[in-house]
Formats: C-alpha cells, sequence, structure tokens
C-alpha cells in the first residue's frame, strides 16, 4: 500500500510518500490508473507526470510530460519500460522528438537533423 502524507493523502511534489510503512527506494513509479507517474528521491515526491502515449510503427511509445507544459526538452521516452533508443522520432504531425540516452534533447515542428 502507497500512502502519500499530505492534508487530502494524494499525490503531490514535496510531499511525502511511504510503502507498506516504509520509506520506498528512490526512483520512478506508475500509480495504478496507468496514466500518472512520479519520481521519489529520499521518500518525497520530485516530479509528477502523466504518460502521453504515441503508435510509432505498430507499437506504443510513452513520454513521461508535464502536466503543465506537455512534452519537451528533458523528459523521458520509452518503449515497454525501456529507454528509447538514441535517435528522431515523429510522435504526430507536426511533432518531431530528438532523444539521447532515453531523454528528448530536441523538439521541432518537421524532421530533425540526427
Amino acid at each position: 500500500m502507497v500512502e502519500f502524507h499530505s492534508v487530502s493523502n494524494t499525490l503531490g511534489v514535496d510531499h511525502k510518500l511511504t510503502l507498506d510503512g516504509e520509506t520506498p527506494p528512490d526512483g520512478r513509479y506508475t500509480l495504478n490508473d496507468d496514466v500518472t507517474r512520479f519520481e521519489v528521491i529520499k521518500g518525497l515526491v520530485t516530479h509528477e507526470y502523466f504518460i502521453e502515449t504515441y503508435e510509432h510503427n505498430g507499437s506504443d511509445i510513452m513520454v513521461d510530460c508535464s502536466r503543465i507544459s506537455g512534452y519537451g526538452r528533458s523528459c523521458h521516452i520509452y518503449k515497454e519500460d525501456e529507454p528509447l533508443p538514441d535517435g528522431v522520432y515523429k510522435l504526430k504531425r507536426f511533432k518531431w522528438v530528438k532523444v539521447v540516452d532515453g531523454v528528448i534533447v530536441q523538439t521541432g515542428l518537421f524532421k530533425i537533423a540526427t
């Protein structure tokens, strides 16, 4: 059982988190809704994301997006929980991204040079 220590017992940045009463290991976690991810460091929620899914060559690519600004530079991008290989990907019409080490390093309206 995950418990968020806040006034409303909900997920939020800087909220303390326990997992079965213990401080969880540092890392990235996904809620059961399969669209909310968050990062925990030393028992505190440091980032909250929503997962946006894009179809690419017959499979799904997932991006951890900011709830405020959507996806962009420094967002994690992955396929089947593995970082996406380095390269340039078209997510949708006029939405291209360049990926290095599983992180978006550049976005553009048109295809980006590799």
